[in-house]
C-alpha cells in the first residue's frame, strides 16, 4: 500500500512538472522545448525498451541470424531509428494536444494516472509467477499501456461527443482558421510555427466535421462524422497515454532500488 501511494505520488509529480511546466510556460522561451524533448526520450524509451527485448526473443526463436531479414527486424539501429520517429510524431501530437485539452480532462489525467498505478501494479503482481523477472515490469507496462488507453480514448471521446467545441469555430472556413491561428502564441519562434500549423490543420478538421454534421439529421450519421474526426486526432491520446504509463514504469524501477 505504501509503495503504491509513492508510486502514486511520484509519477504524479514528474507528470505534473512536464505537461504543466509546457502548458504554463510554452508561450515564454524557447527553454521549454526541453519538456518536450523530455516527453519524447520518455516515449522513445518505452518503445525501444520493449522492442530491443522483443529483438532477443525473435532472435532466439524464429531466424537465423545470418539471413537478410534477421539483419534487417533485429538491426538494434533500424529499430532504433524508426522509433524515434515514431516517437517524433506522438510527441508533437502531446505538445499540441495538451496545449488545447479542456480543463476536465486535465482533472481526469490525475484520476488516468491514479488508474494506471493499480492496474500496472495489479498485473505485477498476476504476472509474479507465469513471467520471467527479467519481462514482467515491461510486459506489465505494455499491458498496461493497451487498457488504459482504451480507457483513456473512453474519456476522451465522451468529453467531444457530449458538449466540447473550441470558440474559434466561425460559420466561415477562413474565420475559423484565423481565429484558431490568433488562439495561440509563442515567444519561440519554432515553437510558434509548429503550435500554428497544426492549429489551423486542427480548425480545418474541427470546420469540416462540424459543418457535415448540421447536414445531416441522422443521429447515427452524426456520430460517424464525429468519431471519425476524433480517431483522427487519437494520436495525442495514444502518445500521452504511454508518456504517463512509462512515467509510472520509471519512478517504480527506482523505487524498487531503493527498497
Amino acid at each position: 500500500m505504501i509503495q503504491t501511494l509513492k508510486l502514486s505520488i511520484g509519477s504524479l509529480a514528474l507528470i505534473s512538472m512536464v505537461l504543466l511546466g509546457w502548458y504554463n510556460f510554452y508561450r515564454v522561451s524557447c527553454l521549454v522545448t526541453l519538456l518536450a524533448i523530455v516527453v519524447w526520450i520518455v516515449v522513445s524509451y518505452s518503445y525501444i525498451d520493449k522492442k530491443m527485448n522483443e529483438r532477443l526473443c525473435f532472435k532466439d526463436c524464429y531466424f537465423h541470424q545470418s539471413s537478410l531479414i534477421s539483419r534487417l527486424l533485429l538491426s538494434p539501429y533500424l529499430i532504433s531509428i524508426f522509433y524515434l520517429s515514431i516517437s517524433s510524431i506522438l510527441t508533437l501530437s502531446i505538445i499540441y494536444g495538451v496545449v488545447n485539452y479542456p480543463t476536465i480532462l486535465w482533472w481526469y489525467l490525475i484520476v488516468h494516472t491514479i488508474i494506471v498505478v493499480l492496474i500496472y501494479k495489479l498485473l505485477i503482481k498476476l504476472f509474479r509467477y507465469t513471467i520471467r523477472d527479467r519481462y514482467r515490469d515491461i510486459l506489465a507496462r505494455e499491458w498496461t499501456i493497451g487498457i488504459s488507453s482504451l480507457l483513456l480514448i473512453c474519456v476522451y471521446l465522451y468529453i467531444f461527443l457530449t458538449g466540447y467545441m473550441p470558440s474559434y469555430l466561425n460559420n466561415s472556413l477562413e474565420v475559423t482558421i484565423a481565429n484558431a491561428s490568433n488562439s495561440i502564441s509563442s515567444n519561440c519562434q519554432y515553437i510558434d510555427y509548429i503550435l500554428r500549423i497544426n492549429i489551423e490543420l486542427d480548425s480545418t478538421f474541427w470546420w469540416i466535421t462540424s459543418t457535415s454534421s448540421k447536414l445531416t439529421d441522422i443521429p447515427l450519421a452524426k456520430s460517424a462524422i464525429w468519431i471519425g474526426f476524433i480517431i483522427i486526432n487519437v494520436l495525442a491520446i495514444v502518445g500521452l497515454n504511454r508518456f504517463i504509463v512509462t512515467i509510472v514504469y520509471i519512478v517504480n524501477k527506482i523505487i524498487k532500488k531503493r527498497i
